[in-house]
């Protein structure tokens, strides 16, 4: 399978845009070009193409331009489609089939001369392809062209219900897929608060371990200064400051107690002060005198 293509210089960020004829692509294109020159159409279909990736899955978007017809001159049916596929090769079937179908809908009546009259239209349901289908159930008609034509029409069937299911996978899949990139967001949103709370948290306990040391150190300062103050006036003095910080108050001395005198040899009592001598028969207080000093053996001799 051969596909002759040209290139456009349009580009974008995915990939770049081709430009096709399909001359030797067999299958659905090569039918399609055969159908427009029955009818009257000799200009070659052109297809334009993109092979892109999203969300790390491969597509391609393929357009195909279609001139009217010579022979059945209408401006109205010249027509463009557009398809999605995953790569050129199936994407270009899949496009022609598609065009294929609505080229026999748009000239549905030219088409009964032609070998695709019985190719399924778009619409089913229109009367010329009931009538059509009718006929091909009359008892004169060619069996092999009766089993053939049943035959085709069963595959286009099946994989009308086959591209319907595979769509709904398709979208259950980038469903899933944009659930998925929505819970990473989340995931990324929950662990960027996470990381702010944490900064926070570290933030905050920085914070109170500053404001502790800061308390503790206003609290020995005020201690430092009050108690100058309190032992000062327990003195009665004013704390002297100097340079802005209070000096403590000086300590007192004590004088050393005097050495004890010395006294005579002998002397047993200290010198005793002079005291008042009561006389029991008078209401006045004699004083008499200061006692002198006597020694021991005075105080003997008296005994004797």
């Amino acid at each position: 399978m051969a596909t002759t293509t040209t290139t456009t210089t349009t580009t974008t960020t995915q990939g770049v845009w081709v430009s096709s004829l399909c001359l030797h692509t067999e299958g659905f294109p090569k039918l399609l070009y055969a159908t427009m020159q029955s009818l009257g159409i000799h200009e070659r279909p052109e297809y334009e193409g993109l092979e892109y990736e999203e969300h790390g899955t491969q597509y391609c978007e393929v357009t195909i331009y279609i001139t009217p017809s010579e022979t059945y001159p209408d401006p109205t049916k010249a027509f463009s489609m557009t398809t999605i596929g995953s790569r050129f090769t199936d994407t270009y079937q899949a496009i022609a089939r598609e065009a294929l179908r609505h080229l026999c809908q748009l000239y549905e009546d030219p088409i009964a001369n032609t070998p695709m009259k019985f190719f399924p239209p778009c619409d089913k349901t229109s009367p010329t392809w009931i009538a059509r289908m009718e006929a091909l159930q009359a008892p004169d008609a060619d069996p092999t062209m009766k089993y053939m034509a049943t035959y085709l029409l069963a595959l286009t069937d099946h994989l009308d219900d086959r591209t319907n299911e595979m769509k709904k996978c398709i979208s259950r899949a980038e469903g899933a897929e944009r659930y998925a990139r929505g819970v990473y967001l989340k995931y990324v949103e929950a662990e960027s608060h996470a990381a702010d709370a944490r900064s926070r948290e570290a933030a905050i306990a920085n914070s109170l371990t500053t404001t502790k040391d800061l308390q503790a150190q206003q609290l020995k300062e005020a201690y430092l200064a009050v108690r100058p103050k309190r032992m000062f006036a327990m003195l009665g003095q004013e704390p002297v400051i100097l340079e802005g910080h209070p000096a403590h108050p000086p300590r007192r001395r004590t004088n050393p107690a005097p050495p004890p005198e010395d006294h005579e040899a002998g002397t047993l009592f200290p010198a005793t002060q002079p005291r008042g001598r009561v006389d029991p028969h008078s209401d006045d207080e004699t004083v008499e005198g200061p006692r002198q000093r006597r020694s021991a053996a005075a105080l003997i001799d008296e005994v004797d």
